[in-house]
């Protein structure tokens, strides 16, 4: 079986699929077993021929152990043993793969006059032994040669006798090949030199090629001296046989037919877990390192170490272990690298496609299911986790509830949040960049590539790079190409947000100006901004570039990006901080006093005002709630106080009327419907401490009074007046 060289070797190719040639290359403690099947046959040695068989699943390392066996015998015992291949692949026909056989026979013969006599032999009886075959092949039964069959093959040997004549001298009798054989056998012994022939892969072999294979080494080749090795799986050489006219379709003749032609069968030790795990973590180390430069060797071993524990470890070979890790290889190198996909993910994925196709294929149909964080009364989302699996099941093509059990269990992994976990099964996933079952990404895992309207966060990365660290827009800009288009905007923000580590070392007036180049490609209302995690890209920008100011420089930052896009942006953004080491939020809060002082002053004119209502999105209480701290209504309760005291037309209800929201529809006729409407209670308790409400000072007004279609300043204090008497004397009034 294949396993890379060096651990050099590995870094820079994974899998070469080269199986290992020597004993120093043993990664999987089968030296010993080697050695012993190596001295085993070495006893067979000068007596008969004998058939040795090496059993084992594909890829399991036959080739490999045959490669050690073979090298234990060429080095401790070359004077007096020759190893040969035969490779029935080549053949085309019987005669060809006679030819073949006889001619890798002789190519083990030693110089001089003994051994070039028996080569000589083995390549002129090589057209005779291929007749004799080819009629033996017609009455293919158990016993190799039926019933009339004799002198059929006698024939056919007597007749490729004579087309060779001018180069076999021998005289041809009623039992040419007997003859010939015999004399080839003489030929062999006096030549001294004993013989191990290795045929690898028999169970490759369709039913009428692996039969030839089988007769030609227990029919053609029972020299004295020479000996064979066959490599196969057993099940899958007892199942070609099953369809050869020898078994008709019955196992048990063509297990009976194998056993006569092996006559000393060894079975493969299976690979220890422990070896199997290590190959498998070096592997997926080499291709994490082939794609990332910023993974470190314990966060890729933790990962192929939780990859592994999740795996059906029984059904791994080291071949399909070759066979996964290089498709995932494959996968990472068509979509761009660990940037654009997650390496666990990518793992689990590409087993379920090598090993379920047919989940694989209807995973994406599950799309919204997966994808759905809060589940849906009615959906899917309401099956048990048996129910599942067994949805799951019918698409394993097995039988087998352990395995089906198993599948289910790498789906969970993967889709953690949506899919029902079954009993004491926790995935210790966390969240990372590129996942599966993130919107942005799913398509990629299916795609094989970044599908048309996604775009690679490489790109992405570098574009914002440039951005950040110029203040200009590159010429092909992906991030100004998305920004215009509100899915395309969505995606790019959320990548954005992955790589803001690329603006630590730039300038701060850069930056300053990439956050207003962004800004104004936004095309968004002041009040969407702040649903939009574009905010957060924002004040990422403006802060960093803060932090890294004087004190004059940052508040003229801060100041300029408010002059340009007005207050209510500017707090928009303000109010969507992210915690990174590299931001000193008391320092932005230092270059935010002028835009504080702004804040207060609008909503103190609030407070005191009939705003018309065009200034409502902008200078009122409400548009500035989000953004107020401690500090700010410290202050904007401390002015407001000392107006309610100061100020007769100022008082609780004109004051809460400013809490009041009323949200609704506005009509073509200028009509106001309100679909929702509420005071904000908690709010103004931080205005005005409720232990400072006196119920004396409140108009007692009754319900009657209230439109609910009325935004005036007039209709909010009633509004607030109902609510404030409502909560000081108790719900049930």
């Amino acid at each position: 079986m294949t396993t890379p060289h060096t651990a050099a070797s590995r870094e820079v190719q994974v899998n070469p699929d080269v199986e290992i040639r020597f004993m120093t290359e043993d990664r999987l403690d089968r030296k010993q077993f080697a050695r012993r099947i190596a001295e085993r046959i070495r006893r067979a040695g000068q007596g008969p021929s004998v058939v040795f068989g090496l059993a084992g699943p594909w890829g399991s390392g036959k080739t490999s152990a045959l490669n050690m066996i073979t090298d234990v015998i060429a080095i401790e015992h070359p004077k007096t043993w020759s190893v040969v291949k035969f490779t029935p692949w080549s053949a085309a026909d019987t005669t060809s793969l006679t030819e073949e056989f006889y001619r890798a026979i002789a190519f083990a013969m030693p110089p001089g006059e003994h051994g070039d006599n028996a080569k000589r032999l083995l390549n002129t009886a090589a057209p005779v032994a291929g007749a004799v075959l080819k009629a033996v092949a017609i009455a293919a039964v158990e016993k190799y040669v039926g019933k009339g069959a004799v002198q059929d093959a006698l024939k056919a040997g007597a007749d490729a006798a004579t087309d060779q004549a001018g180069n076999f001298t021998a005289d041809i009798k009623t039992d040419p090949f007997t003859k010939r054989f015999s004399d080839i056998s003489a030929a062999i012994d006096s030549a001294g030199r004993n013989v191990l022939v290795i045929v690898d892969d028999i169970d490759r072999l369709h039913a009428d090629e692996l039969l030839s294979v089988m007769k030609s080494v227990r029919l053609l080749g029972r020299f004295d001296r020479v000996h064979y090795l066959l490599s196969y799986d057993e099940e899958t050489v007892i199942d070609v046989l099953r369809q050869s006219d020898l078994a008709l379709e019955n196992s048990a003749r063509a297990r009976r037919y194998l056993e006569k032609i092996v006559q000393y069968p060894f079975a493969l030790p299976p690979i220890q877990q422990l070896h199997l795990a290590r190959e498998f973590r070096d592997q997926l180390r080499a291709v994490a390192k082939a794609h990332s430069k910023e993974s470190t060797d314990e966060a890729q071993d933790k990962t192929a170490d939780s990859l592994f524990a999740l795996l059906p470890t029984d059904r791994l070979t080291l071949r399909s272990v070759f066979r996964l890790v290089t498709q995932v290889d494959i996968m990472l190198t068509l979509v761009g690298g660990d940037r654009e996909v997650d390496l666990f993910d990518a793992t689990l994925i590409t087993f379920i496609r090598l090993h379920y196709p047919r989940l694989y294929k209807e995973i994406p149909k599950w799309r919204t299911e997966l994808l759905r964080r809060h589940p849906e009364p009615g959906t899917n989302h309401q099956l048990t986790p048996e129910q599942k699996e067994r949805e799951v099941a019918e698409l394993t093509d097995s039988n087998d509830s352990l395995e089906n059990r198993t599948a289910y269990r790498l789906l969970v992994s993967l889709f953690p949040h949506t899919l029902p976990r079954p009993k004491g099964f926790y995935s210790s996933r966390s969240a990372s960049r590129c996942q599966i079952r993130e919107r942005d990404h799913f398509d990629r895992y299916f795609a094989f590539g970044i599908p048309a309207q996604d775009v690679r966060n490489t790109d992405v990365r570098s574009d914002f790079t440039h951005l950040a660290s110029t203040g200009t827009w590159s010429s092909a800009s992906v991030i100004r190409d998305c920004l215009s288009e509100q899915q395309r905007r969505d995606l790019v923000c959320g990548k954005i947000l992955q790589h803001l580590d690329v603006i630590v070392d730039c300038a701060p007036e850069s930056l300053a100006q990439a956050a207003h180049l962004i800004t104004r490609e936004l095309h968004m209302g002041t009040r969407d901004l702040l649903f939009s995690r574009w905010s957060e890209i924002l004040y990422t920008l403006l802060a960093h570039a803060v932090t890294v100011s004087t004190p004059q420089a940052a508040r003229f930052l801060l100041d300029r990006y408010r002059i340009e896009f007005d207050l209510p942006t500017t707090v928009d953004v303000l109010t969507r901080p992210i915690e990174l080491d590299t931001i000193d939020a008391e320092k932005v809060v230092i270059a935010t006093k002028g835009i504080r002082d702004e804040i207060l002053q609008r909503c103190m004119l609030d407070l005191t005002t009939d705003l018309p209502s065009g200034q409502h999105r902008t200078h009122s209480v409400l548009s500035f709630l989000h953004y107020f701290d401690d500090d700010l209504w410290r202050q904007l309760s401390k002015q407001a106080q000392a107006i309610l005291a100061s100020d007769e037309a100022v008082t609780l209800a004109t004051l809460g009327a400013r809490f009041v929201t009323m949200a609704g529809t506005e009509e073509a006729d200028g009509k106001f419907e309100t679909w929702d409407s509420k005071f904000l209670s908690q709010e103004f308790i931080h205005l005005v401490p409720q232990y400072l409400w006196d119920l004396n000072e409140i108009p007692d007004v009754d319900i009657s009074q209230l439109n609910d279609n009325d935004r005036s300043l007039p209709n909010r204090v009633t509004y607030a007046a109902l609510a404030l008497r409502q909560i000081l004397t108790g719900p049930e009034n």
